[in-house]
Parts: structure tokens; C-alpha cells; sequence
């Protein structure tokens, strides 16, 4: 008899900071030591994640289950293990790693064919202009206009097609595991949620992603508390409000408390609930006073600076780009307030947002 699953985990290349301890020469790489508060932020909040984690194994019912996104890192290893030694066949990890070929070796011939058609929706619904790389073309160089100049130009960014490519095998990959272990679930109901790392990239791209390719109606949860936010200072030491605040089209909304040398302030972003390449993007119209807040970068200061305009000066709405995950083009804005705005108002205000497809 199968089993019914209520809830599913999803964790995305979890613990990854844990790989470079203070000994590590790693930590100079440009790669990994991109700001000076980086890692020395990011490796502690890992350790506290990490035991974070094991309490969501630890505390899972029967109804529950979890999927890995690996990285095949030794802490990430370890928490694998400690799910399959609780959960038993309910702990899944991804078969499909690898280039497009394994991929096709492991879901069937037509995973590349879909793929492709995935492409050309993008190009209907999005207005692109036509670049379609076919299965065939997939199949022998990947989605890799560099590595392989005689594919189409136009069309969507290769970075979005690899995201995708591999998004939608994980989704495809965790419905034929369930369904070889006895396990079911219903997506209209099933409620699931995300930890792991990055908050804007990795931790965004793919549960925003992975919950359109399995059909769900409702949005994979990214638990921010339960994500390392390691591309920037500011939500590195900023402490959740609310989260996940529903909107309309499946949008999310996070606000934040983020304390500078100028005192207390919120922040905020909108993000895609679920989204896949051939979904149109969407934008929230903030109305807020010019004087109250504004779009900042990840450092916190005004996006205006890399034009030379250290002090904006904002006429009517704000206009905020609702994000897709770094694996795409579309970038989550983040607005700050001046310090003086109250919460409620704040929150009023995002609340209210006019969304708008774009």
C-alpha cells in the first residue's frame, strides 16, 4: 500500500559554506571570498543551520519526506545519511546530476524533445526573438553558445536553459522516485518547503522552478530562516519579519529588520511563488512616499550609485522586479526603508502592491 505524503523537504545544495573552515585556503579564492563579511558570516550561520536541519529530520512524521539536491560535499554528505538513517525510503536524492545526455539516460527519450517545446512557449508567451536549441543540439553541446558557436542566437539566456534543464529533471526525478518507493502525493495539495543555500541564486532558482514542472498548485515554501543568504551583507545580518506573505499569481513577499550604523530599517523583496522559462516575468508598484525608501543593491546602497546619483530623488511608485532566482535574468529588488517608516506602514504598502505582468 502506498504511502501518502503530506509534505515534502526540499534541500538545496545544503551546508556548502561548511567546506571552507577558517583553515581553508579556499578562503581566498574569489570565488567564495567575494566581501569581507562573507564567510566569516556564512560558515557560522551554516554550523547553526546544520543542526537546524537535523531537527526538521528529526521531527518529520510518517507523511513527510525529503529530496536532495546534492553537492557531494563531506557536510552535505552527512546530512544526507542522517535523513536516510531516519526517514529510510522517504530521504530521496537527485539520480540526475550530470550533463543533458545522463539526464536523458535516466528520465527517457523524450525529456530533451520536452525541453525543447519549453522553449518555444518561452518564445511565444515572453515575446523573444526566435533561438531555439533543439534536443538534438541539446543532446550534443548542452545549452552552451560559447562552447558551441554555431548554435541559433536569440532566444533565451543559456543560463536559463541549463537552470531549467536541470530544475525540471530534478522535479521529474523526485515524482519516479516516489513513485518506485510507494510514495504519493497529491500536487494539488502537497505542501512543500525549501532549505539550503543560496538565498537569491540556487535557493530561488530551483524550488521556484522545480514546483512548475511537477504542476503544483502551490508554491514550494523558501524558508529564509533555514537558507543561507550568503550573496550579500545586508540579509546576511537582517532577521526575518514575516515570510512568505501570498500575493497575487503565486507571488511571495519576505520583509526584514536590518540594523546599520544608522540604526534599525526594513527591508523587503517579491519573488515568483512558481515560475518556469516560458512564464512571462511580473513587477510589484509600491506606493510609497519618495522620502521613505528605496531600491538598494546588496550592500545596501542605492542602485542610483552606479549611475554617480548617490542621493536619488524618486517621482510617483515604486517599480520592483518580482525574482526568478540567479539562474535567470530576473533579480528580486530589494527596497529599504529610511528608518523612520513604521512597519505597518511599511507592510501596508507591499501588501497592497499593484502586481503587473510584464
Amino acid at each position: 500500500m502506498a504511502t501518502h505524503l503530506r509534505k515534502i523537504w526540499l534541500s538545496v545544495h545544503s551546508l556548502t559554506w561548511l567546506a571552507l573552515p577558517p583553515h581553508n585556503r579556499e578562503r581566498m579564492d574569489r570565488k567564495w571570498n567575494q566581501f569581507v563579511e562573507r564567510i566569516p558570516l556564512a560558515y557560522p550561520l551554516e554550523q547553526r543551520l546544520q543542526l537546524d536541519y537535523q531537527r526538521v529530520i528529526d521531527a518529520a512524521g510518517d507523511d513527510e519526506a525529503i529530496y536532495f539536491l546534492p553537492t557531494h560535499l563531506e557536510a552535505a554528505d552527512e546530512i544526507i545519511e542522517y535523513a536516510d538513517a531516519r526517514l529510510d525510503v522517504r530521504s530521496m536524492v537527485s539520480r540526475v546530476e550530470g550533463g543533458a545526455q545522463a539526464k536523458e539516460r535516466a528520465l527517457g527519450g523524450d525529456f530533451l524533445q520536452g525541453v525543447e517545446e519549453d522553449q518555444r512557449a518561452a518564445i511565444r508567451n515572453r515575446g523573444l526573438s526566435d533561438g531555439v536549441i533543439t534536443a538534438d543540439q541539446l543532446r550534443l553541446d548542452g545549452a552552451s553558445r560559447d562552447a558551441a558557436p554555431d548554435l541559433p542566437p536569440g532566444g533565451l539566456q543559456q543560463t536559463e536553459i541549463r537552470g531549467w534543464m536541470q530544475a525540471k529533471a530534478w522535479g521529474l526525478d523526485l515524482l519516479a522516485q516516489a513513485e518506485s518507493r510507494g510514495l504519493e502525493f497529491d500536487p494539488a495539495t502537497v505542501e512543500m518547503e525549501a532549505f539550503g543555500g543560496d538565498w537569491c541564486y540556487c535557493a530561488a532558482s530551483f524550488p521556484i522552478q522545480i514546483g512548475r514542472a511537477i504542476g503544483l498548485a502551490n508554491p514550494i515554501e523558501r524558508r529564509f530562516d533555514l537558507i543561507n543568504p550568503a550573496e550579500g551583507p545586508v540579509l546576511l545580518q537582517s532577521e526575518i519579519v514575516e515570510q512568505n506573505i501570498p500575493l497575487a499569481d503565486n507571488i511571495r513577499l519576505f520583509i526584514w529588520e536590518y540594523t546599520d550604523s544608522h540604526g534599525p530599517r526594513y527591508v523587503a523583496q517579491f519573488w515568483e511563488g512558481i515560475r518556469g522559462i516560458m512564464d512571462r516575468t511580473h513587477e510589484a508598484v509600491v506606493d510609497l512616499p519618495a522620502d521613505a525608501a528605496d531600491i538598494v543593491n546588496l550592500w545596501g546602497f542605492p542602485e542610483t550609485r552606479a549611475r554617480g546619483v548617490d542621493t536619488p530623488r524618486r517621482h510617483g511608485p515604486l517599480r520592483l522586479s518580482v525574482g526568478s532566482g540567479g539562474h535567470t535574468p530576473i533579480t528580486s529588488s530589494i527596497v529599504m526603508t529610511d528608518g523612520h517608516l513604521p512597519l505597518n506602514e511599511f507592510r501596508d504598502a507591499l501588501t497592497s502592491a499593484e502586481i503587473r505582468l510584464t
